[in-house]
């Protein structure tokens, strides 16, 4: 639909203008609206228990930080296009504004999408110095790296990184708990044994359960489904969650492309990540035939915002089963297929 939309009207209209300053619109009311319920102590909290985190008024903790992360790199983009000297710094306002919501989100996701965006502009940044335009970017240059070490410094405080080691906290206590219900067959072990054991790191199962936050468990359930489903089942999908019965009810994985190929099947599956791949790879053929592109700050950031997606819908889903998530995706992809390439060869 985006690119349908884009090819339409990009003769007529500065699509990369008209988009911008939508995509600025809708980053300024996510994070003022998300500071404002900060400040007023009405915002909502993301988690129910132990962790700390905010969603402002929004629903769904989730969905908020995926479409923060995609937003975070094309809000960034404003800086980067606006800012020649110290004196249009407040270009920045917006981004920073966006990337204090996202960190106080209290999720992994919104802490990464901060770091990557800032990390993606510092070495562009850095890399045109060696060009004749250095003078244009020094500013823009200075203020990355500022927040970079300010993000860096207010890490060990920030929501996501107490969660993290709130989790490392509950793994330990419930792999304590185990071993406190197992026999005890050694009851004459050494005493520094023991200490040795009780230091020791956690086990890959604690560190992807740490990462995943226990969605393994439910792809191990769906993977255990589709194994013992018919073929015709496996080929056009298992429907939506997978096979259930009033003792367990449907329970998405929250990994967008395994619920999308357990839900859908093999061919279905084939058919929806088809789009995807024609896109991807025709922006890879392109970027081969110029690789200029990769100092170029507009394809950078749309680039760093589709990775951001695909990356968390993989690892955290709520992207391509969100509509309000995808169509920041759909749009930055589009753009890339569509409009970016077109204009430089215009």
């Amino acid at each position: 639909g985006m690119i349908v939309i884009f090819s339409h009207y990009r003769s007529s209209v500065d699509v990369k203008r008209i988009l911008s300053k939508n995509l600025l619109t809708a980053s300024l009311i996510i994070s003022i609206v998300f500071i404002g319920t900060m400040l007023t102590g009405t915002a909502l909290e993301s988690y129910q228990y132990n962790k700390i985190g905010f969603k402002g008024w929004f629903y769904a903790a989730n969905e908020l930080g995926a479409t923060i992360a995609i937003l975070l790199p094309l809000t960034l983009l404003l800086a980067l296009d606006k800012v020649r000297s110290f004196s249009k710094a407040y270009y920045w306002i917006p981004f920073i504004l966006l990337a204090v919501s996202s960190i106080m989100l209290g999720t992994k996701v919104g802490l990464g999408a901060v770091i990557l965006s800032l990390v993606v502009a510092t070495v562009i940044l850095f890399a045109k110095l060696f060009t004749n335009k250095r003078s244009l970017i020094k500013a823009n240059l200075v203020i990355s790296i500022l927040l970079l070490i300010v993000t860096g410094a207010t890490t060990p405080i920030s929501p996501a990184y107490k969660n993290t080691y709130t989790h490392i906290d509950m793994l330990e206590a419930k792999k304590e708990k185990t071993e406190k219900e197992k026999p005890e067959k050694k009851e004459k072990e050494k005493p520094a044994k023991k200490k040795k054991q009780k230091e020791s790191n956690l086990d890959d199962k604690d560190i992807q359960n740490l990462i995943l936050s226990s969605r393994e468990q439910f792809l191990a359930h769906h993977k255990e489904e589709y194994a013992k489903a018919p073929i015709a089942r496996k080929m056009i999908g298992m429907g939506f969650s997978g096979d259930y019965t009033k003792q367990l009810p449907p329970k998405m994985i929250e990994m967008d492309f395994y619920d999308l190929f357990f839900s859908l099947g093999i061919i279905g599956f084939l058919l929806w990540v088809l789009p995807l791949l024609v896109v991807g790879l025709t922006v890879l053929v392109r970027l081969f035939k110029d690789p200029s592109q990769l100092l170029d700050e507009s394809f950078m950031m749309y680039s760093t915002a589709i990775v951001l997606a695909l990356g968390i819908a993989f690892v955290a889903g709520h992207v391509f089963t969100a509509p309000a998530v995808t169509i920041y995706f759909a749009a930055a992809a589009a753009y890339l297929f569509v409009i970016h390439f077109k204009q430089r060869q215009a």
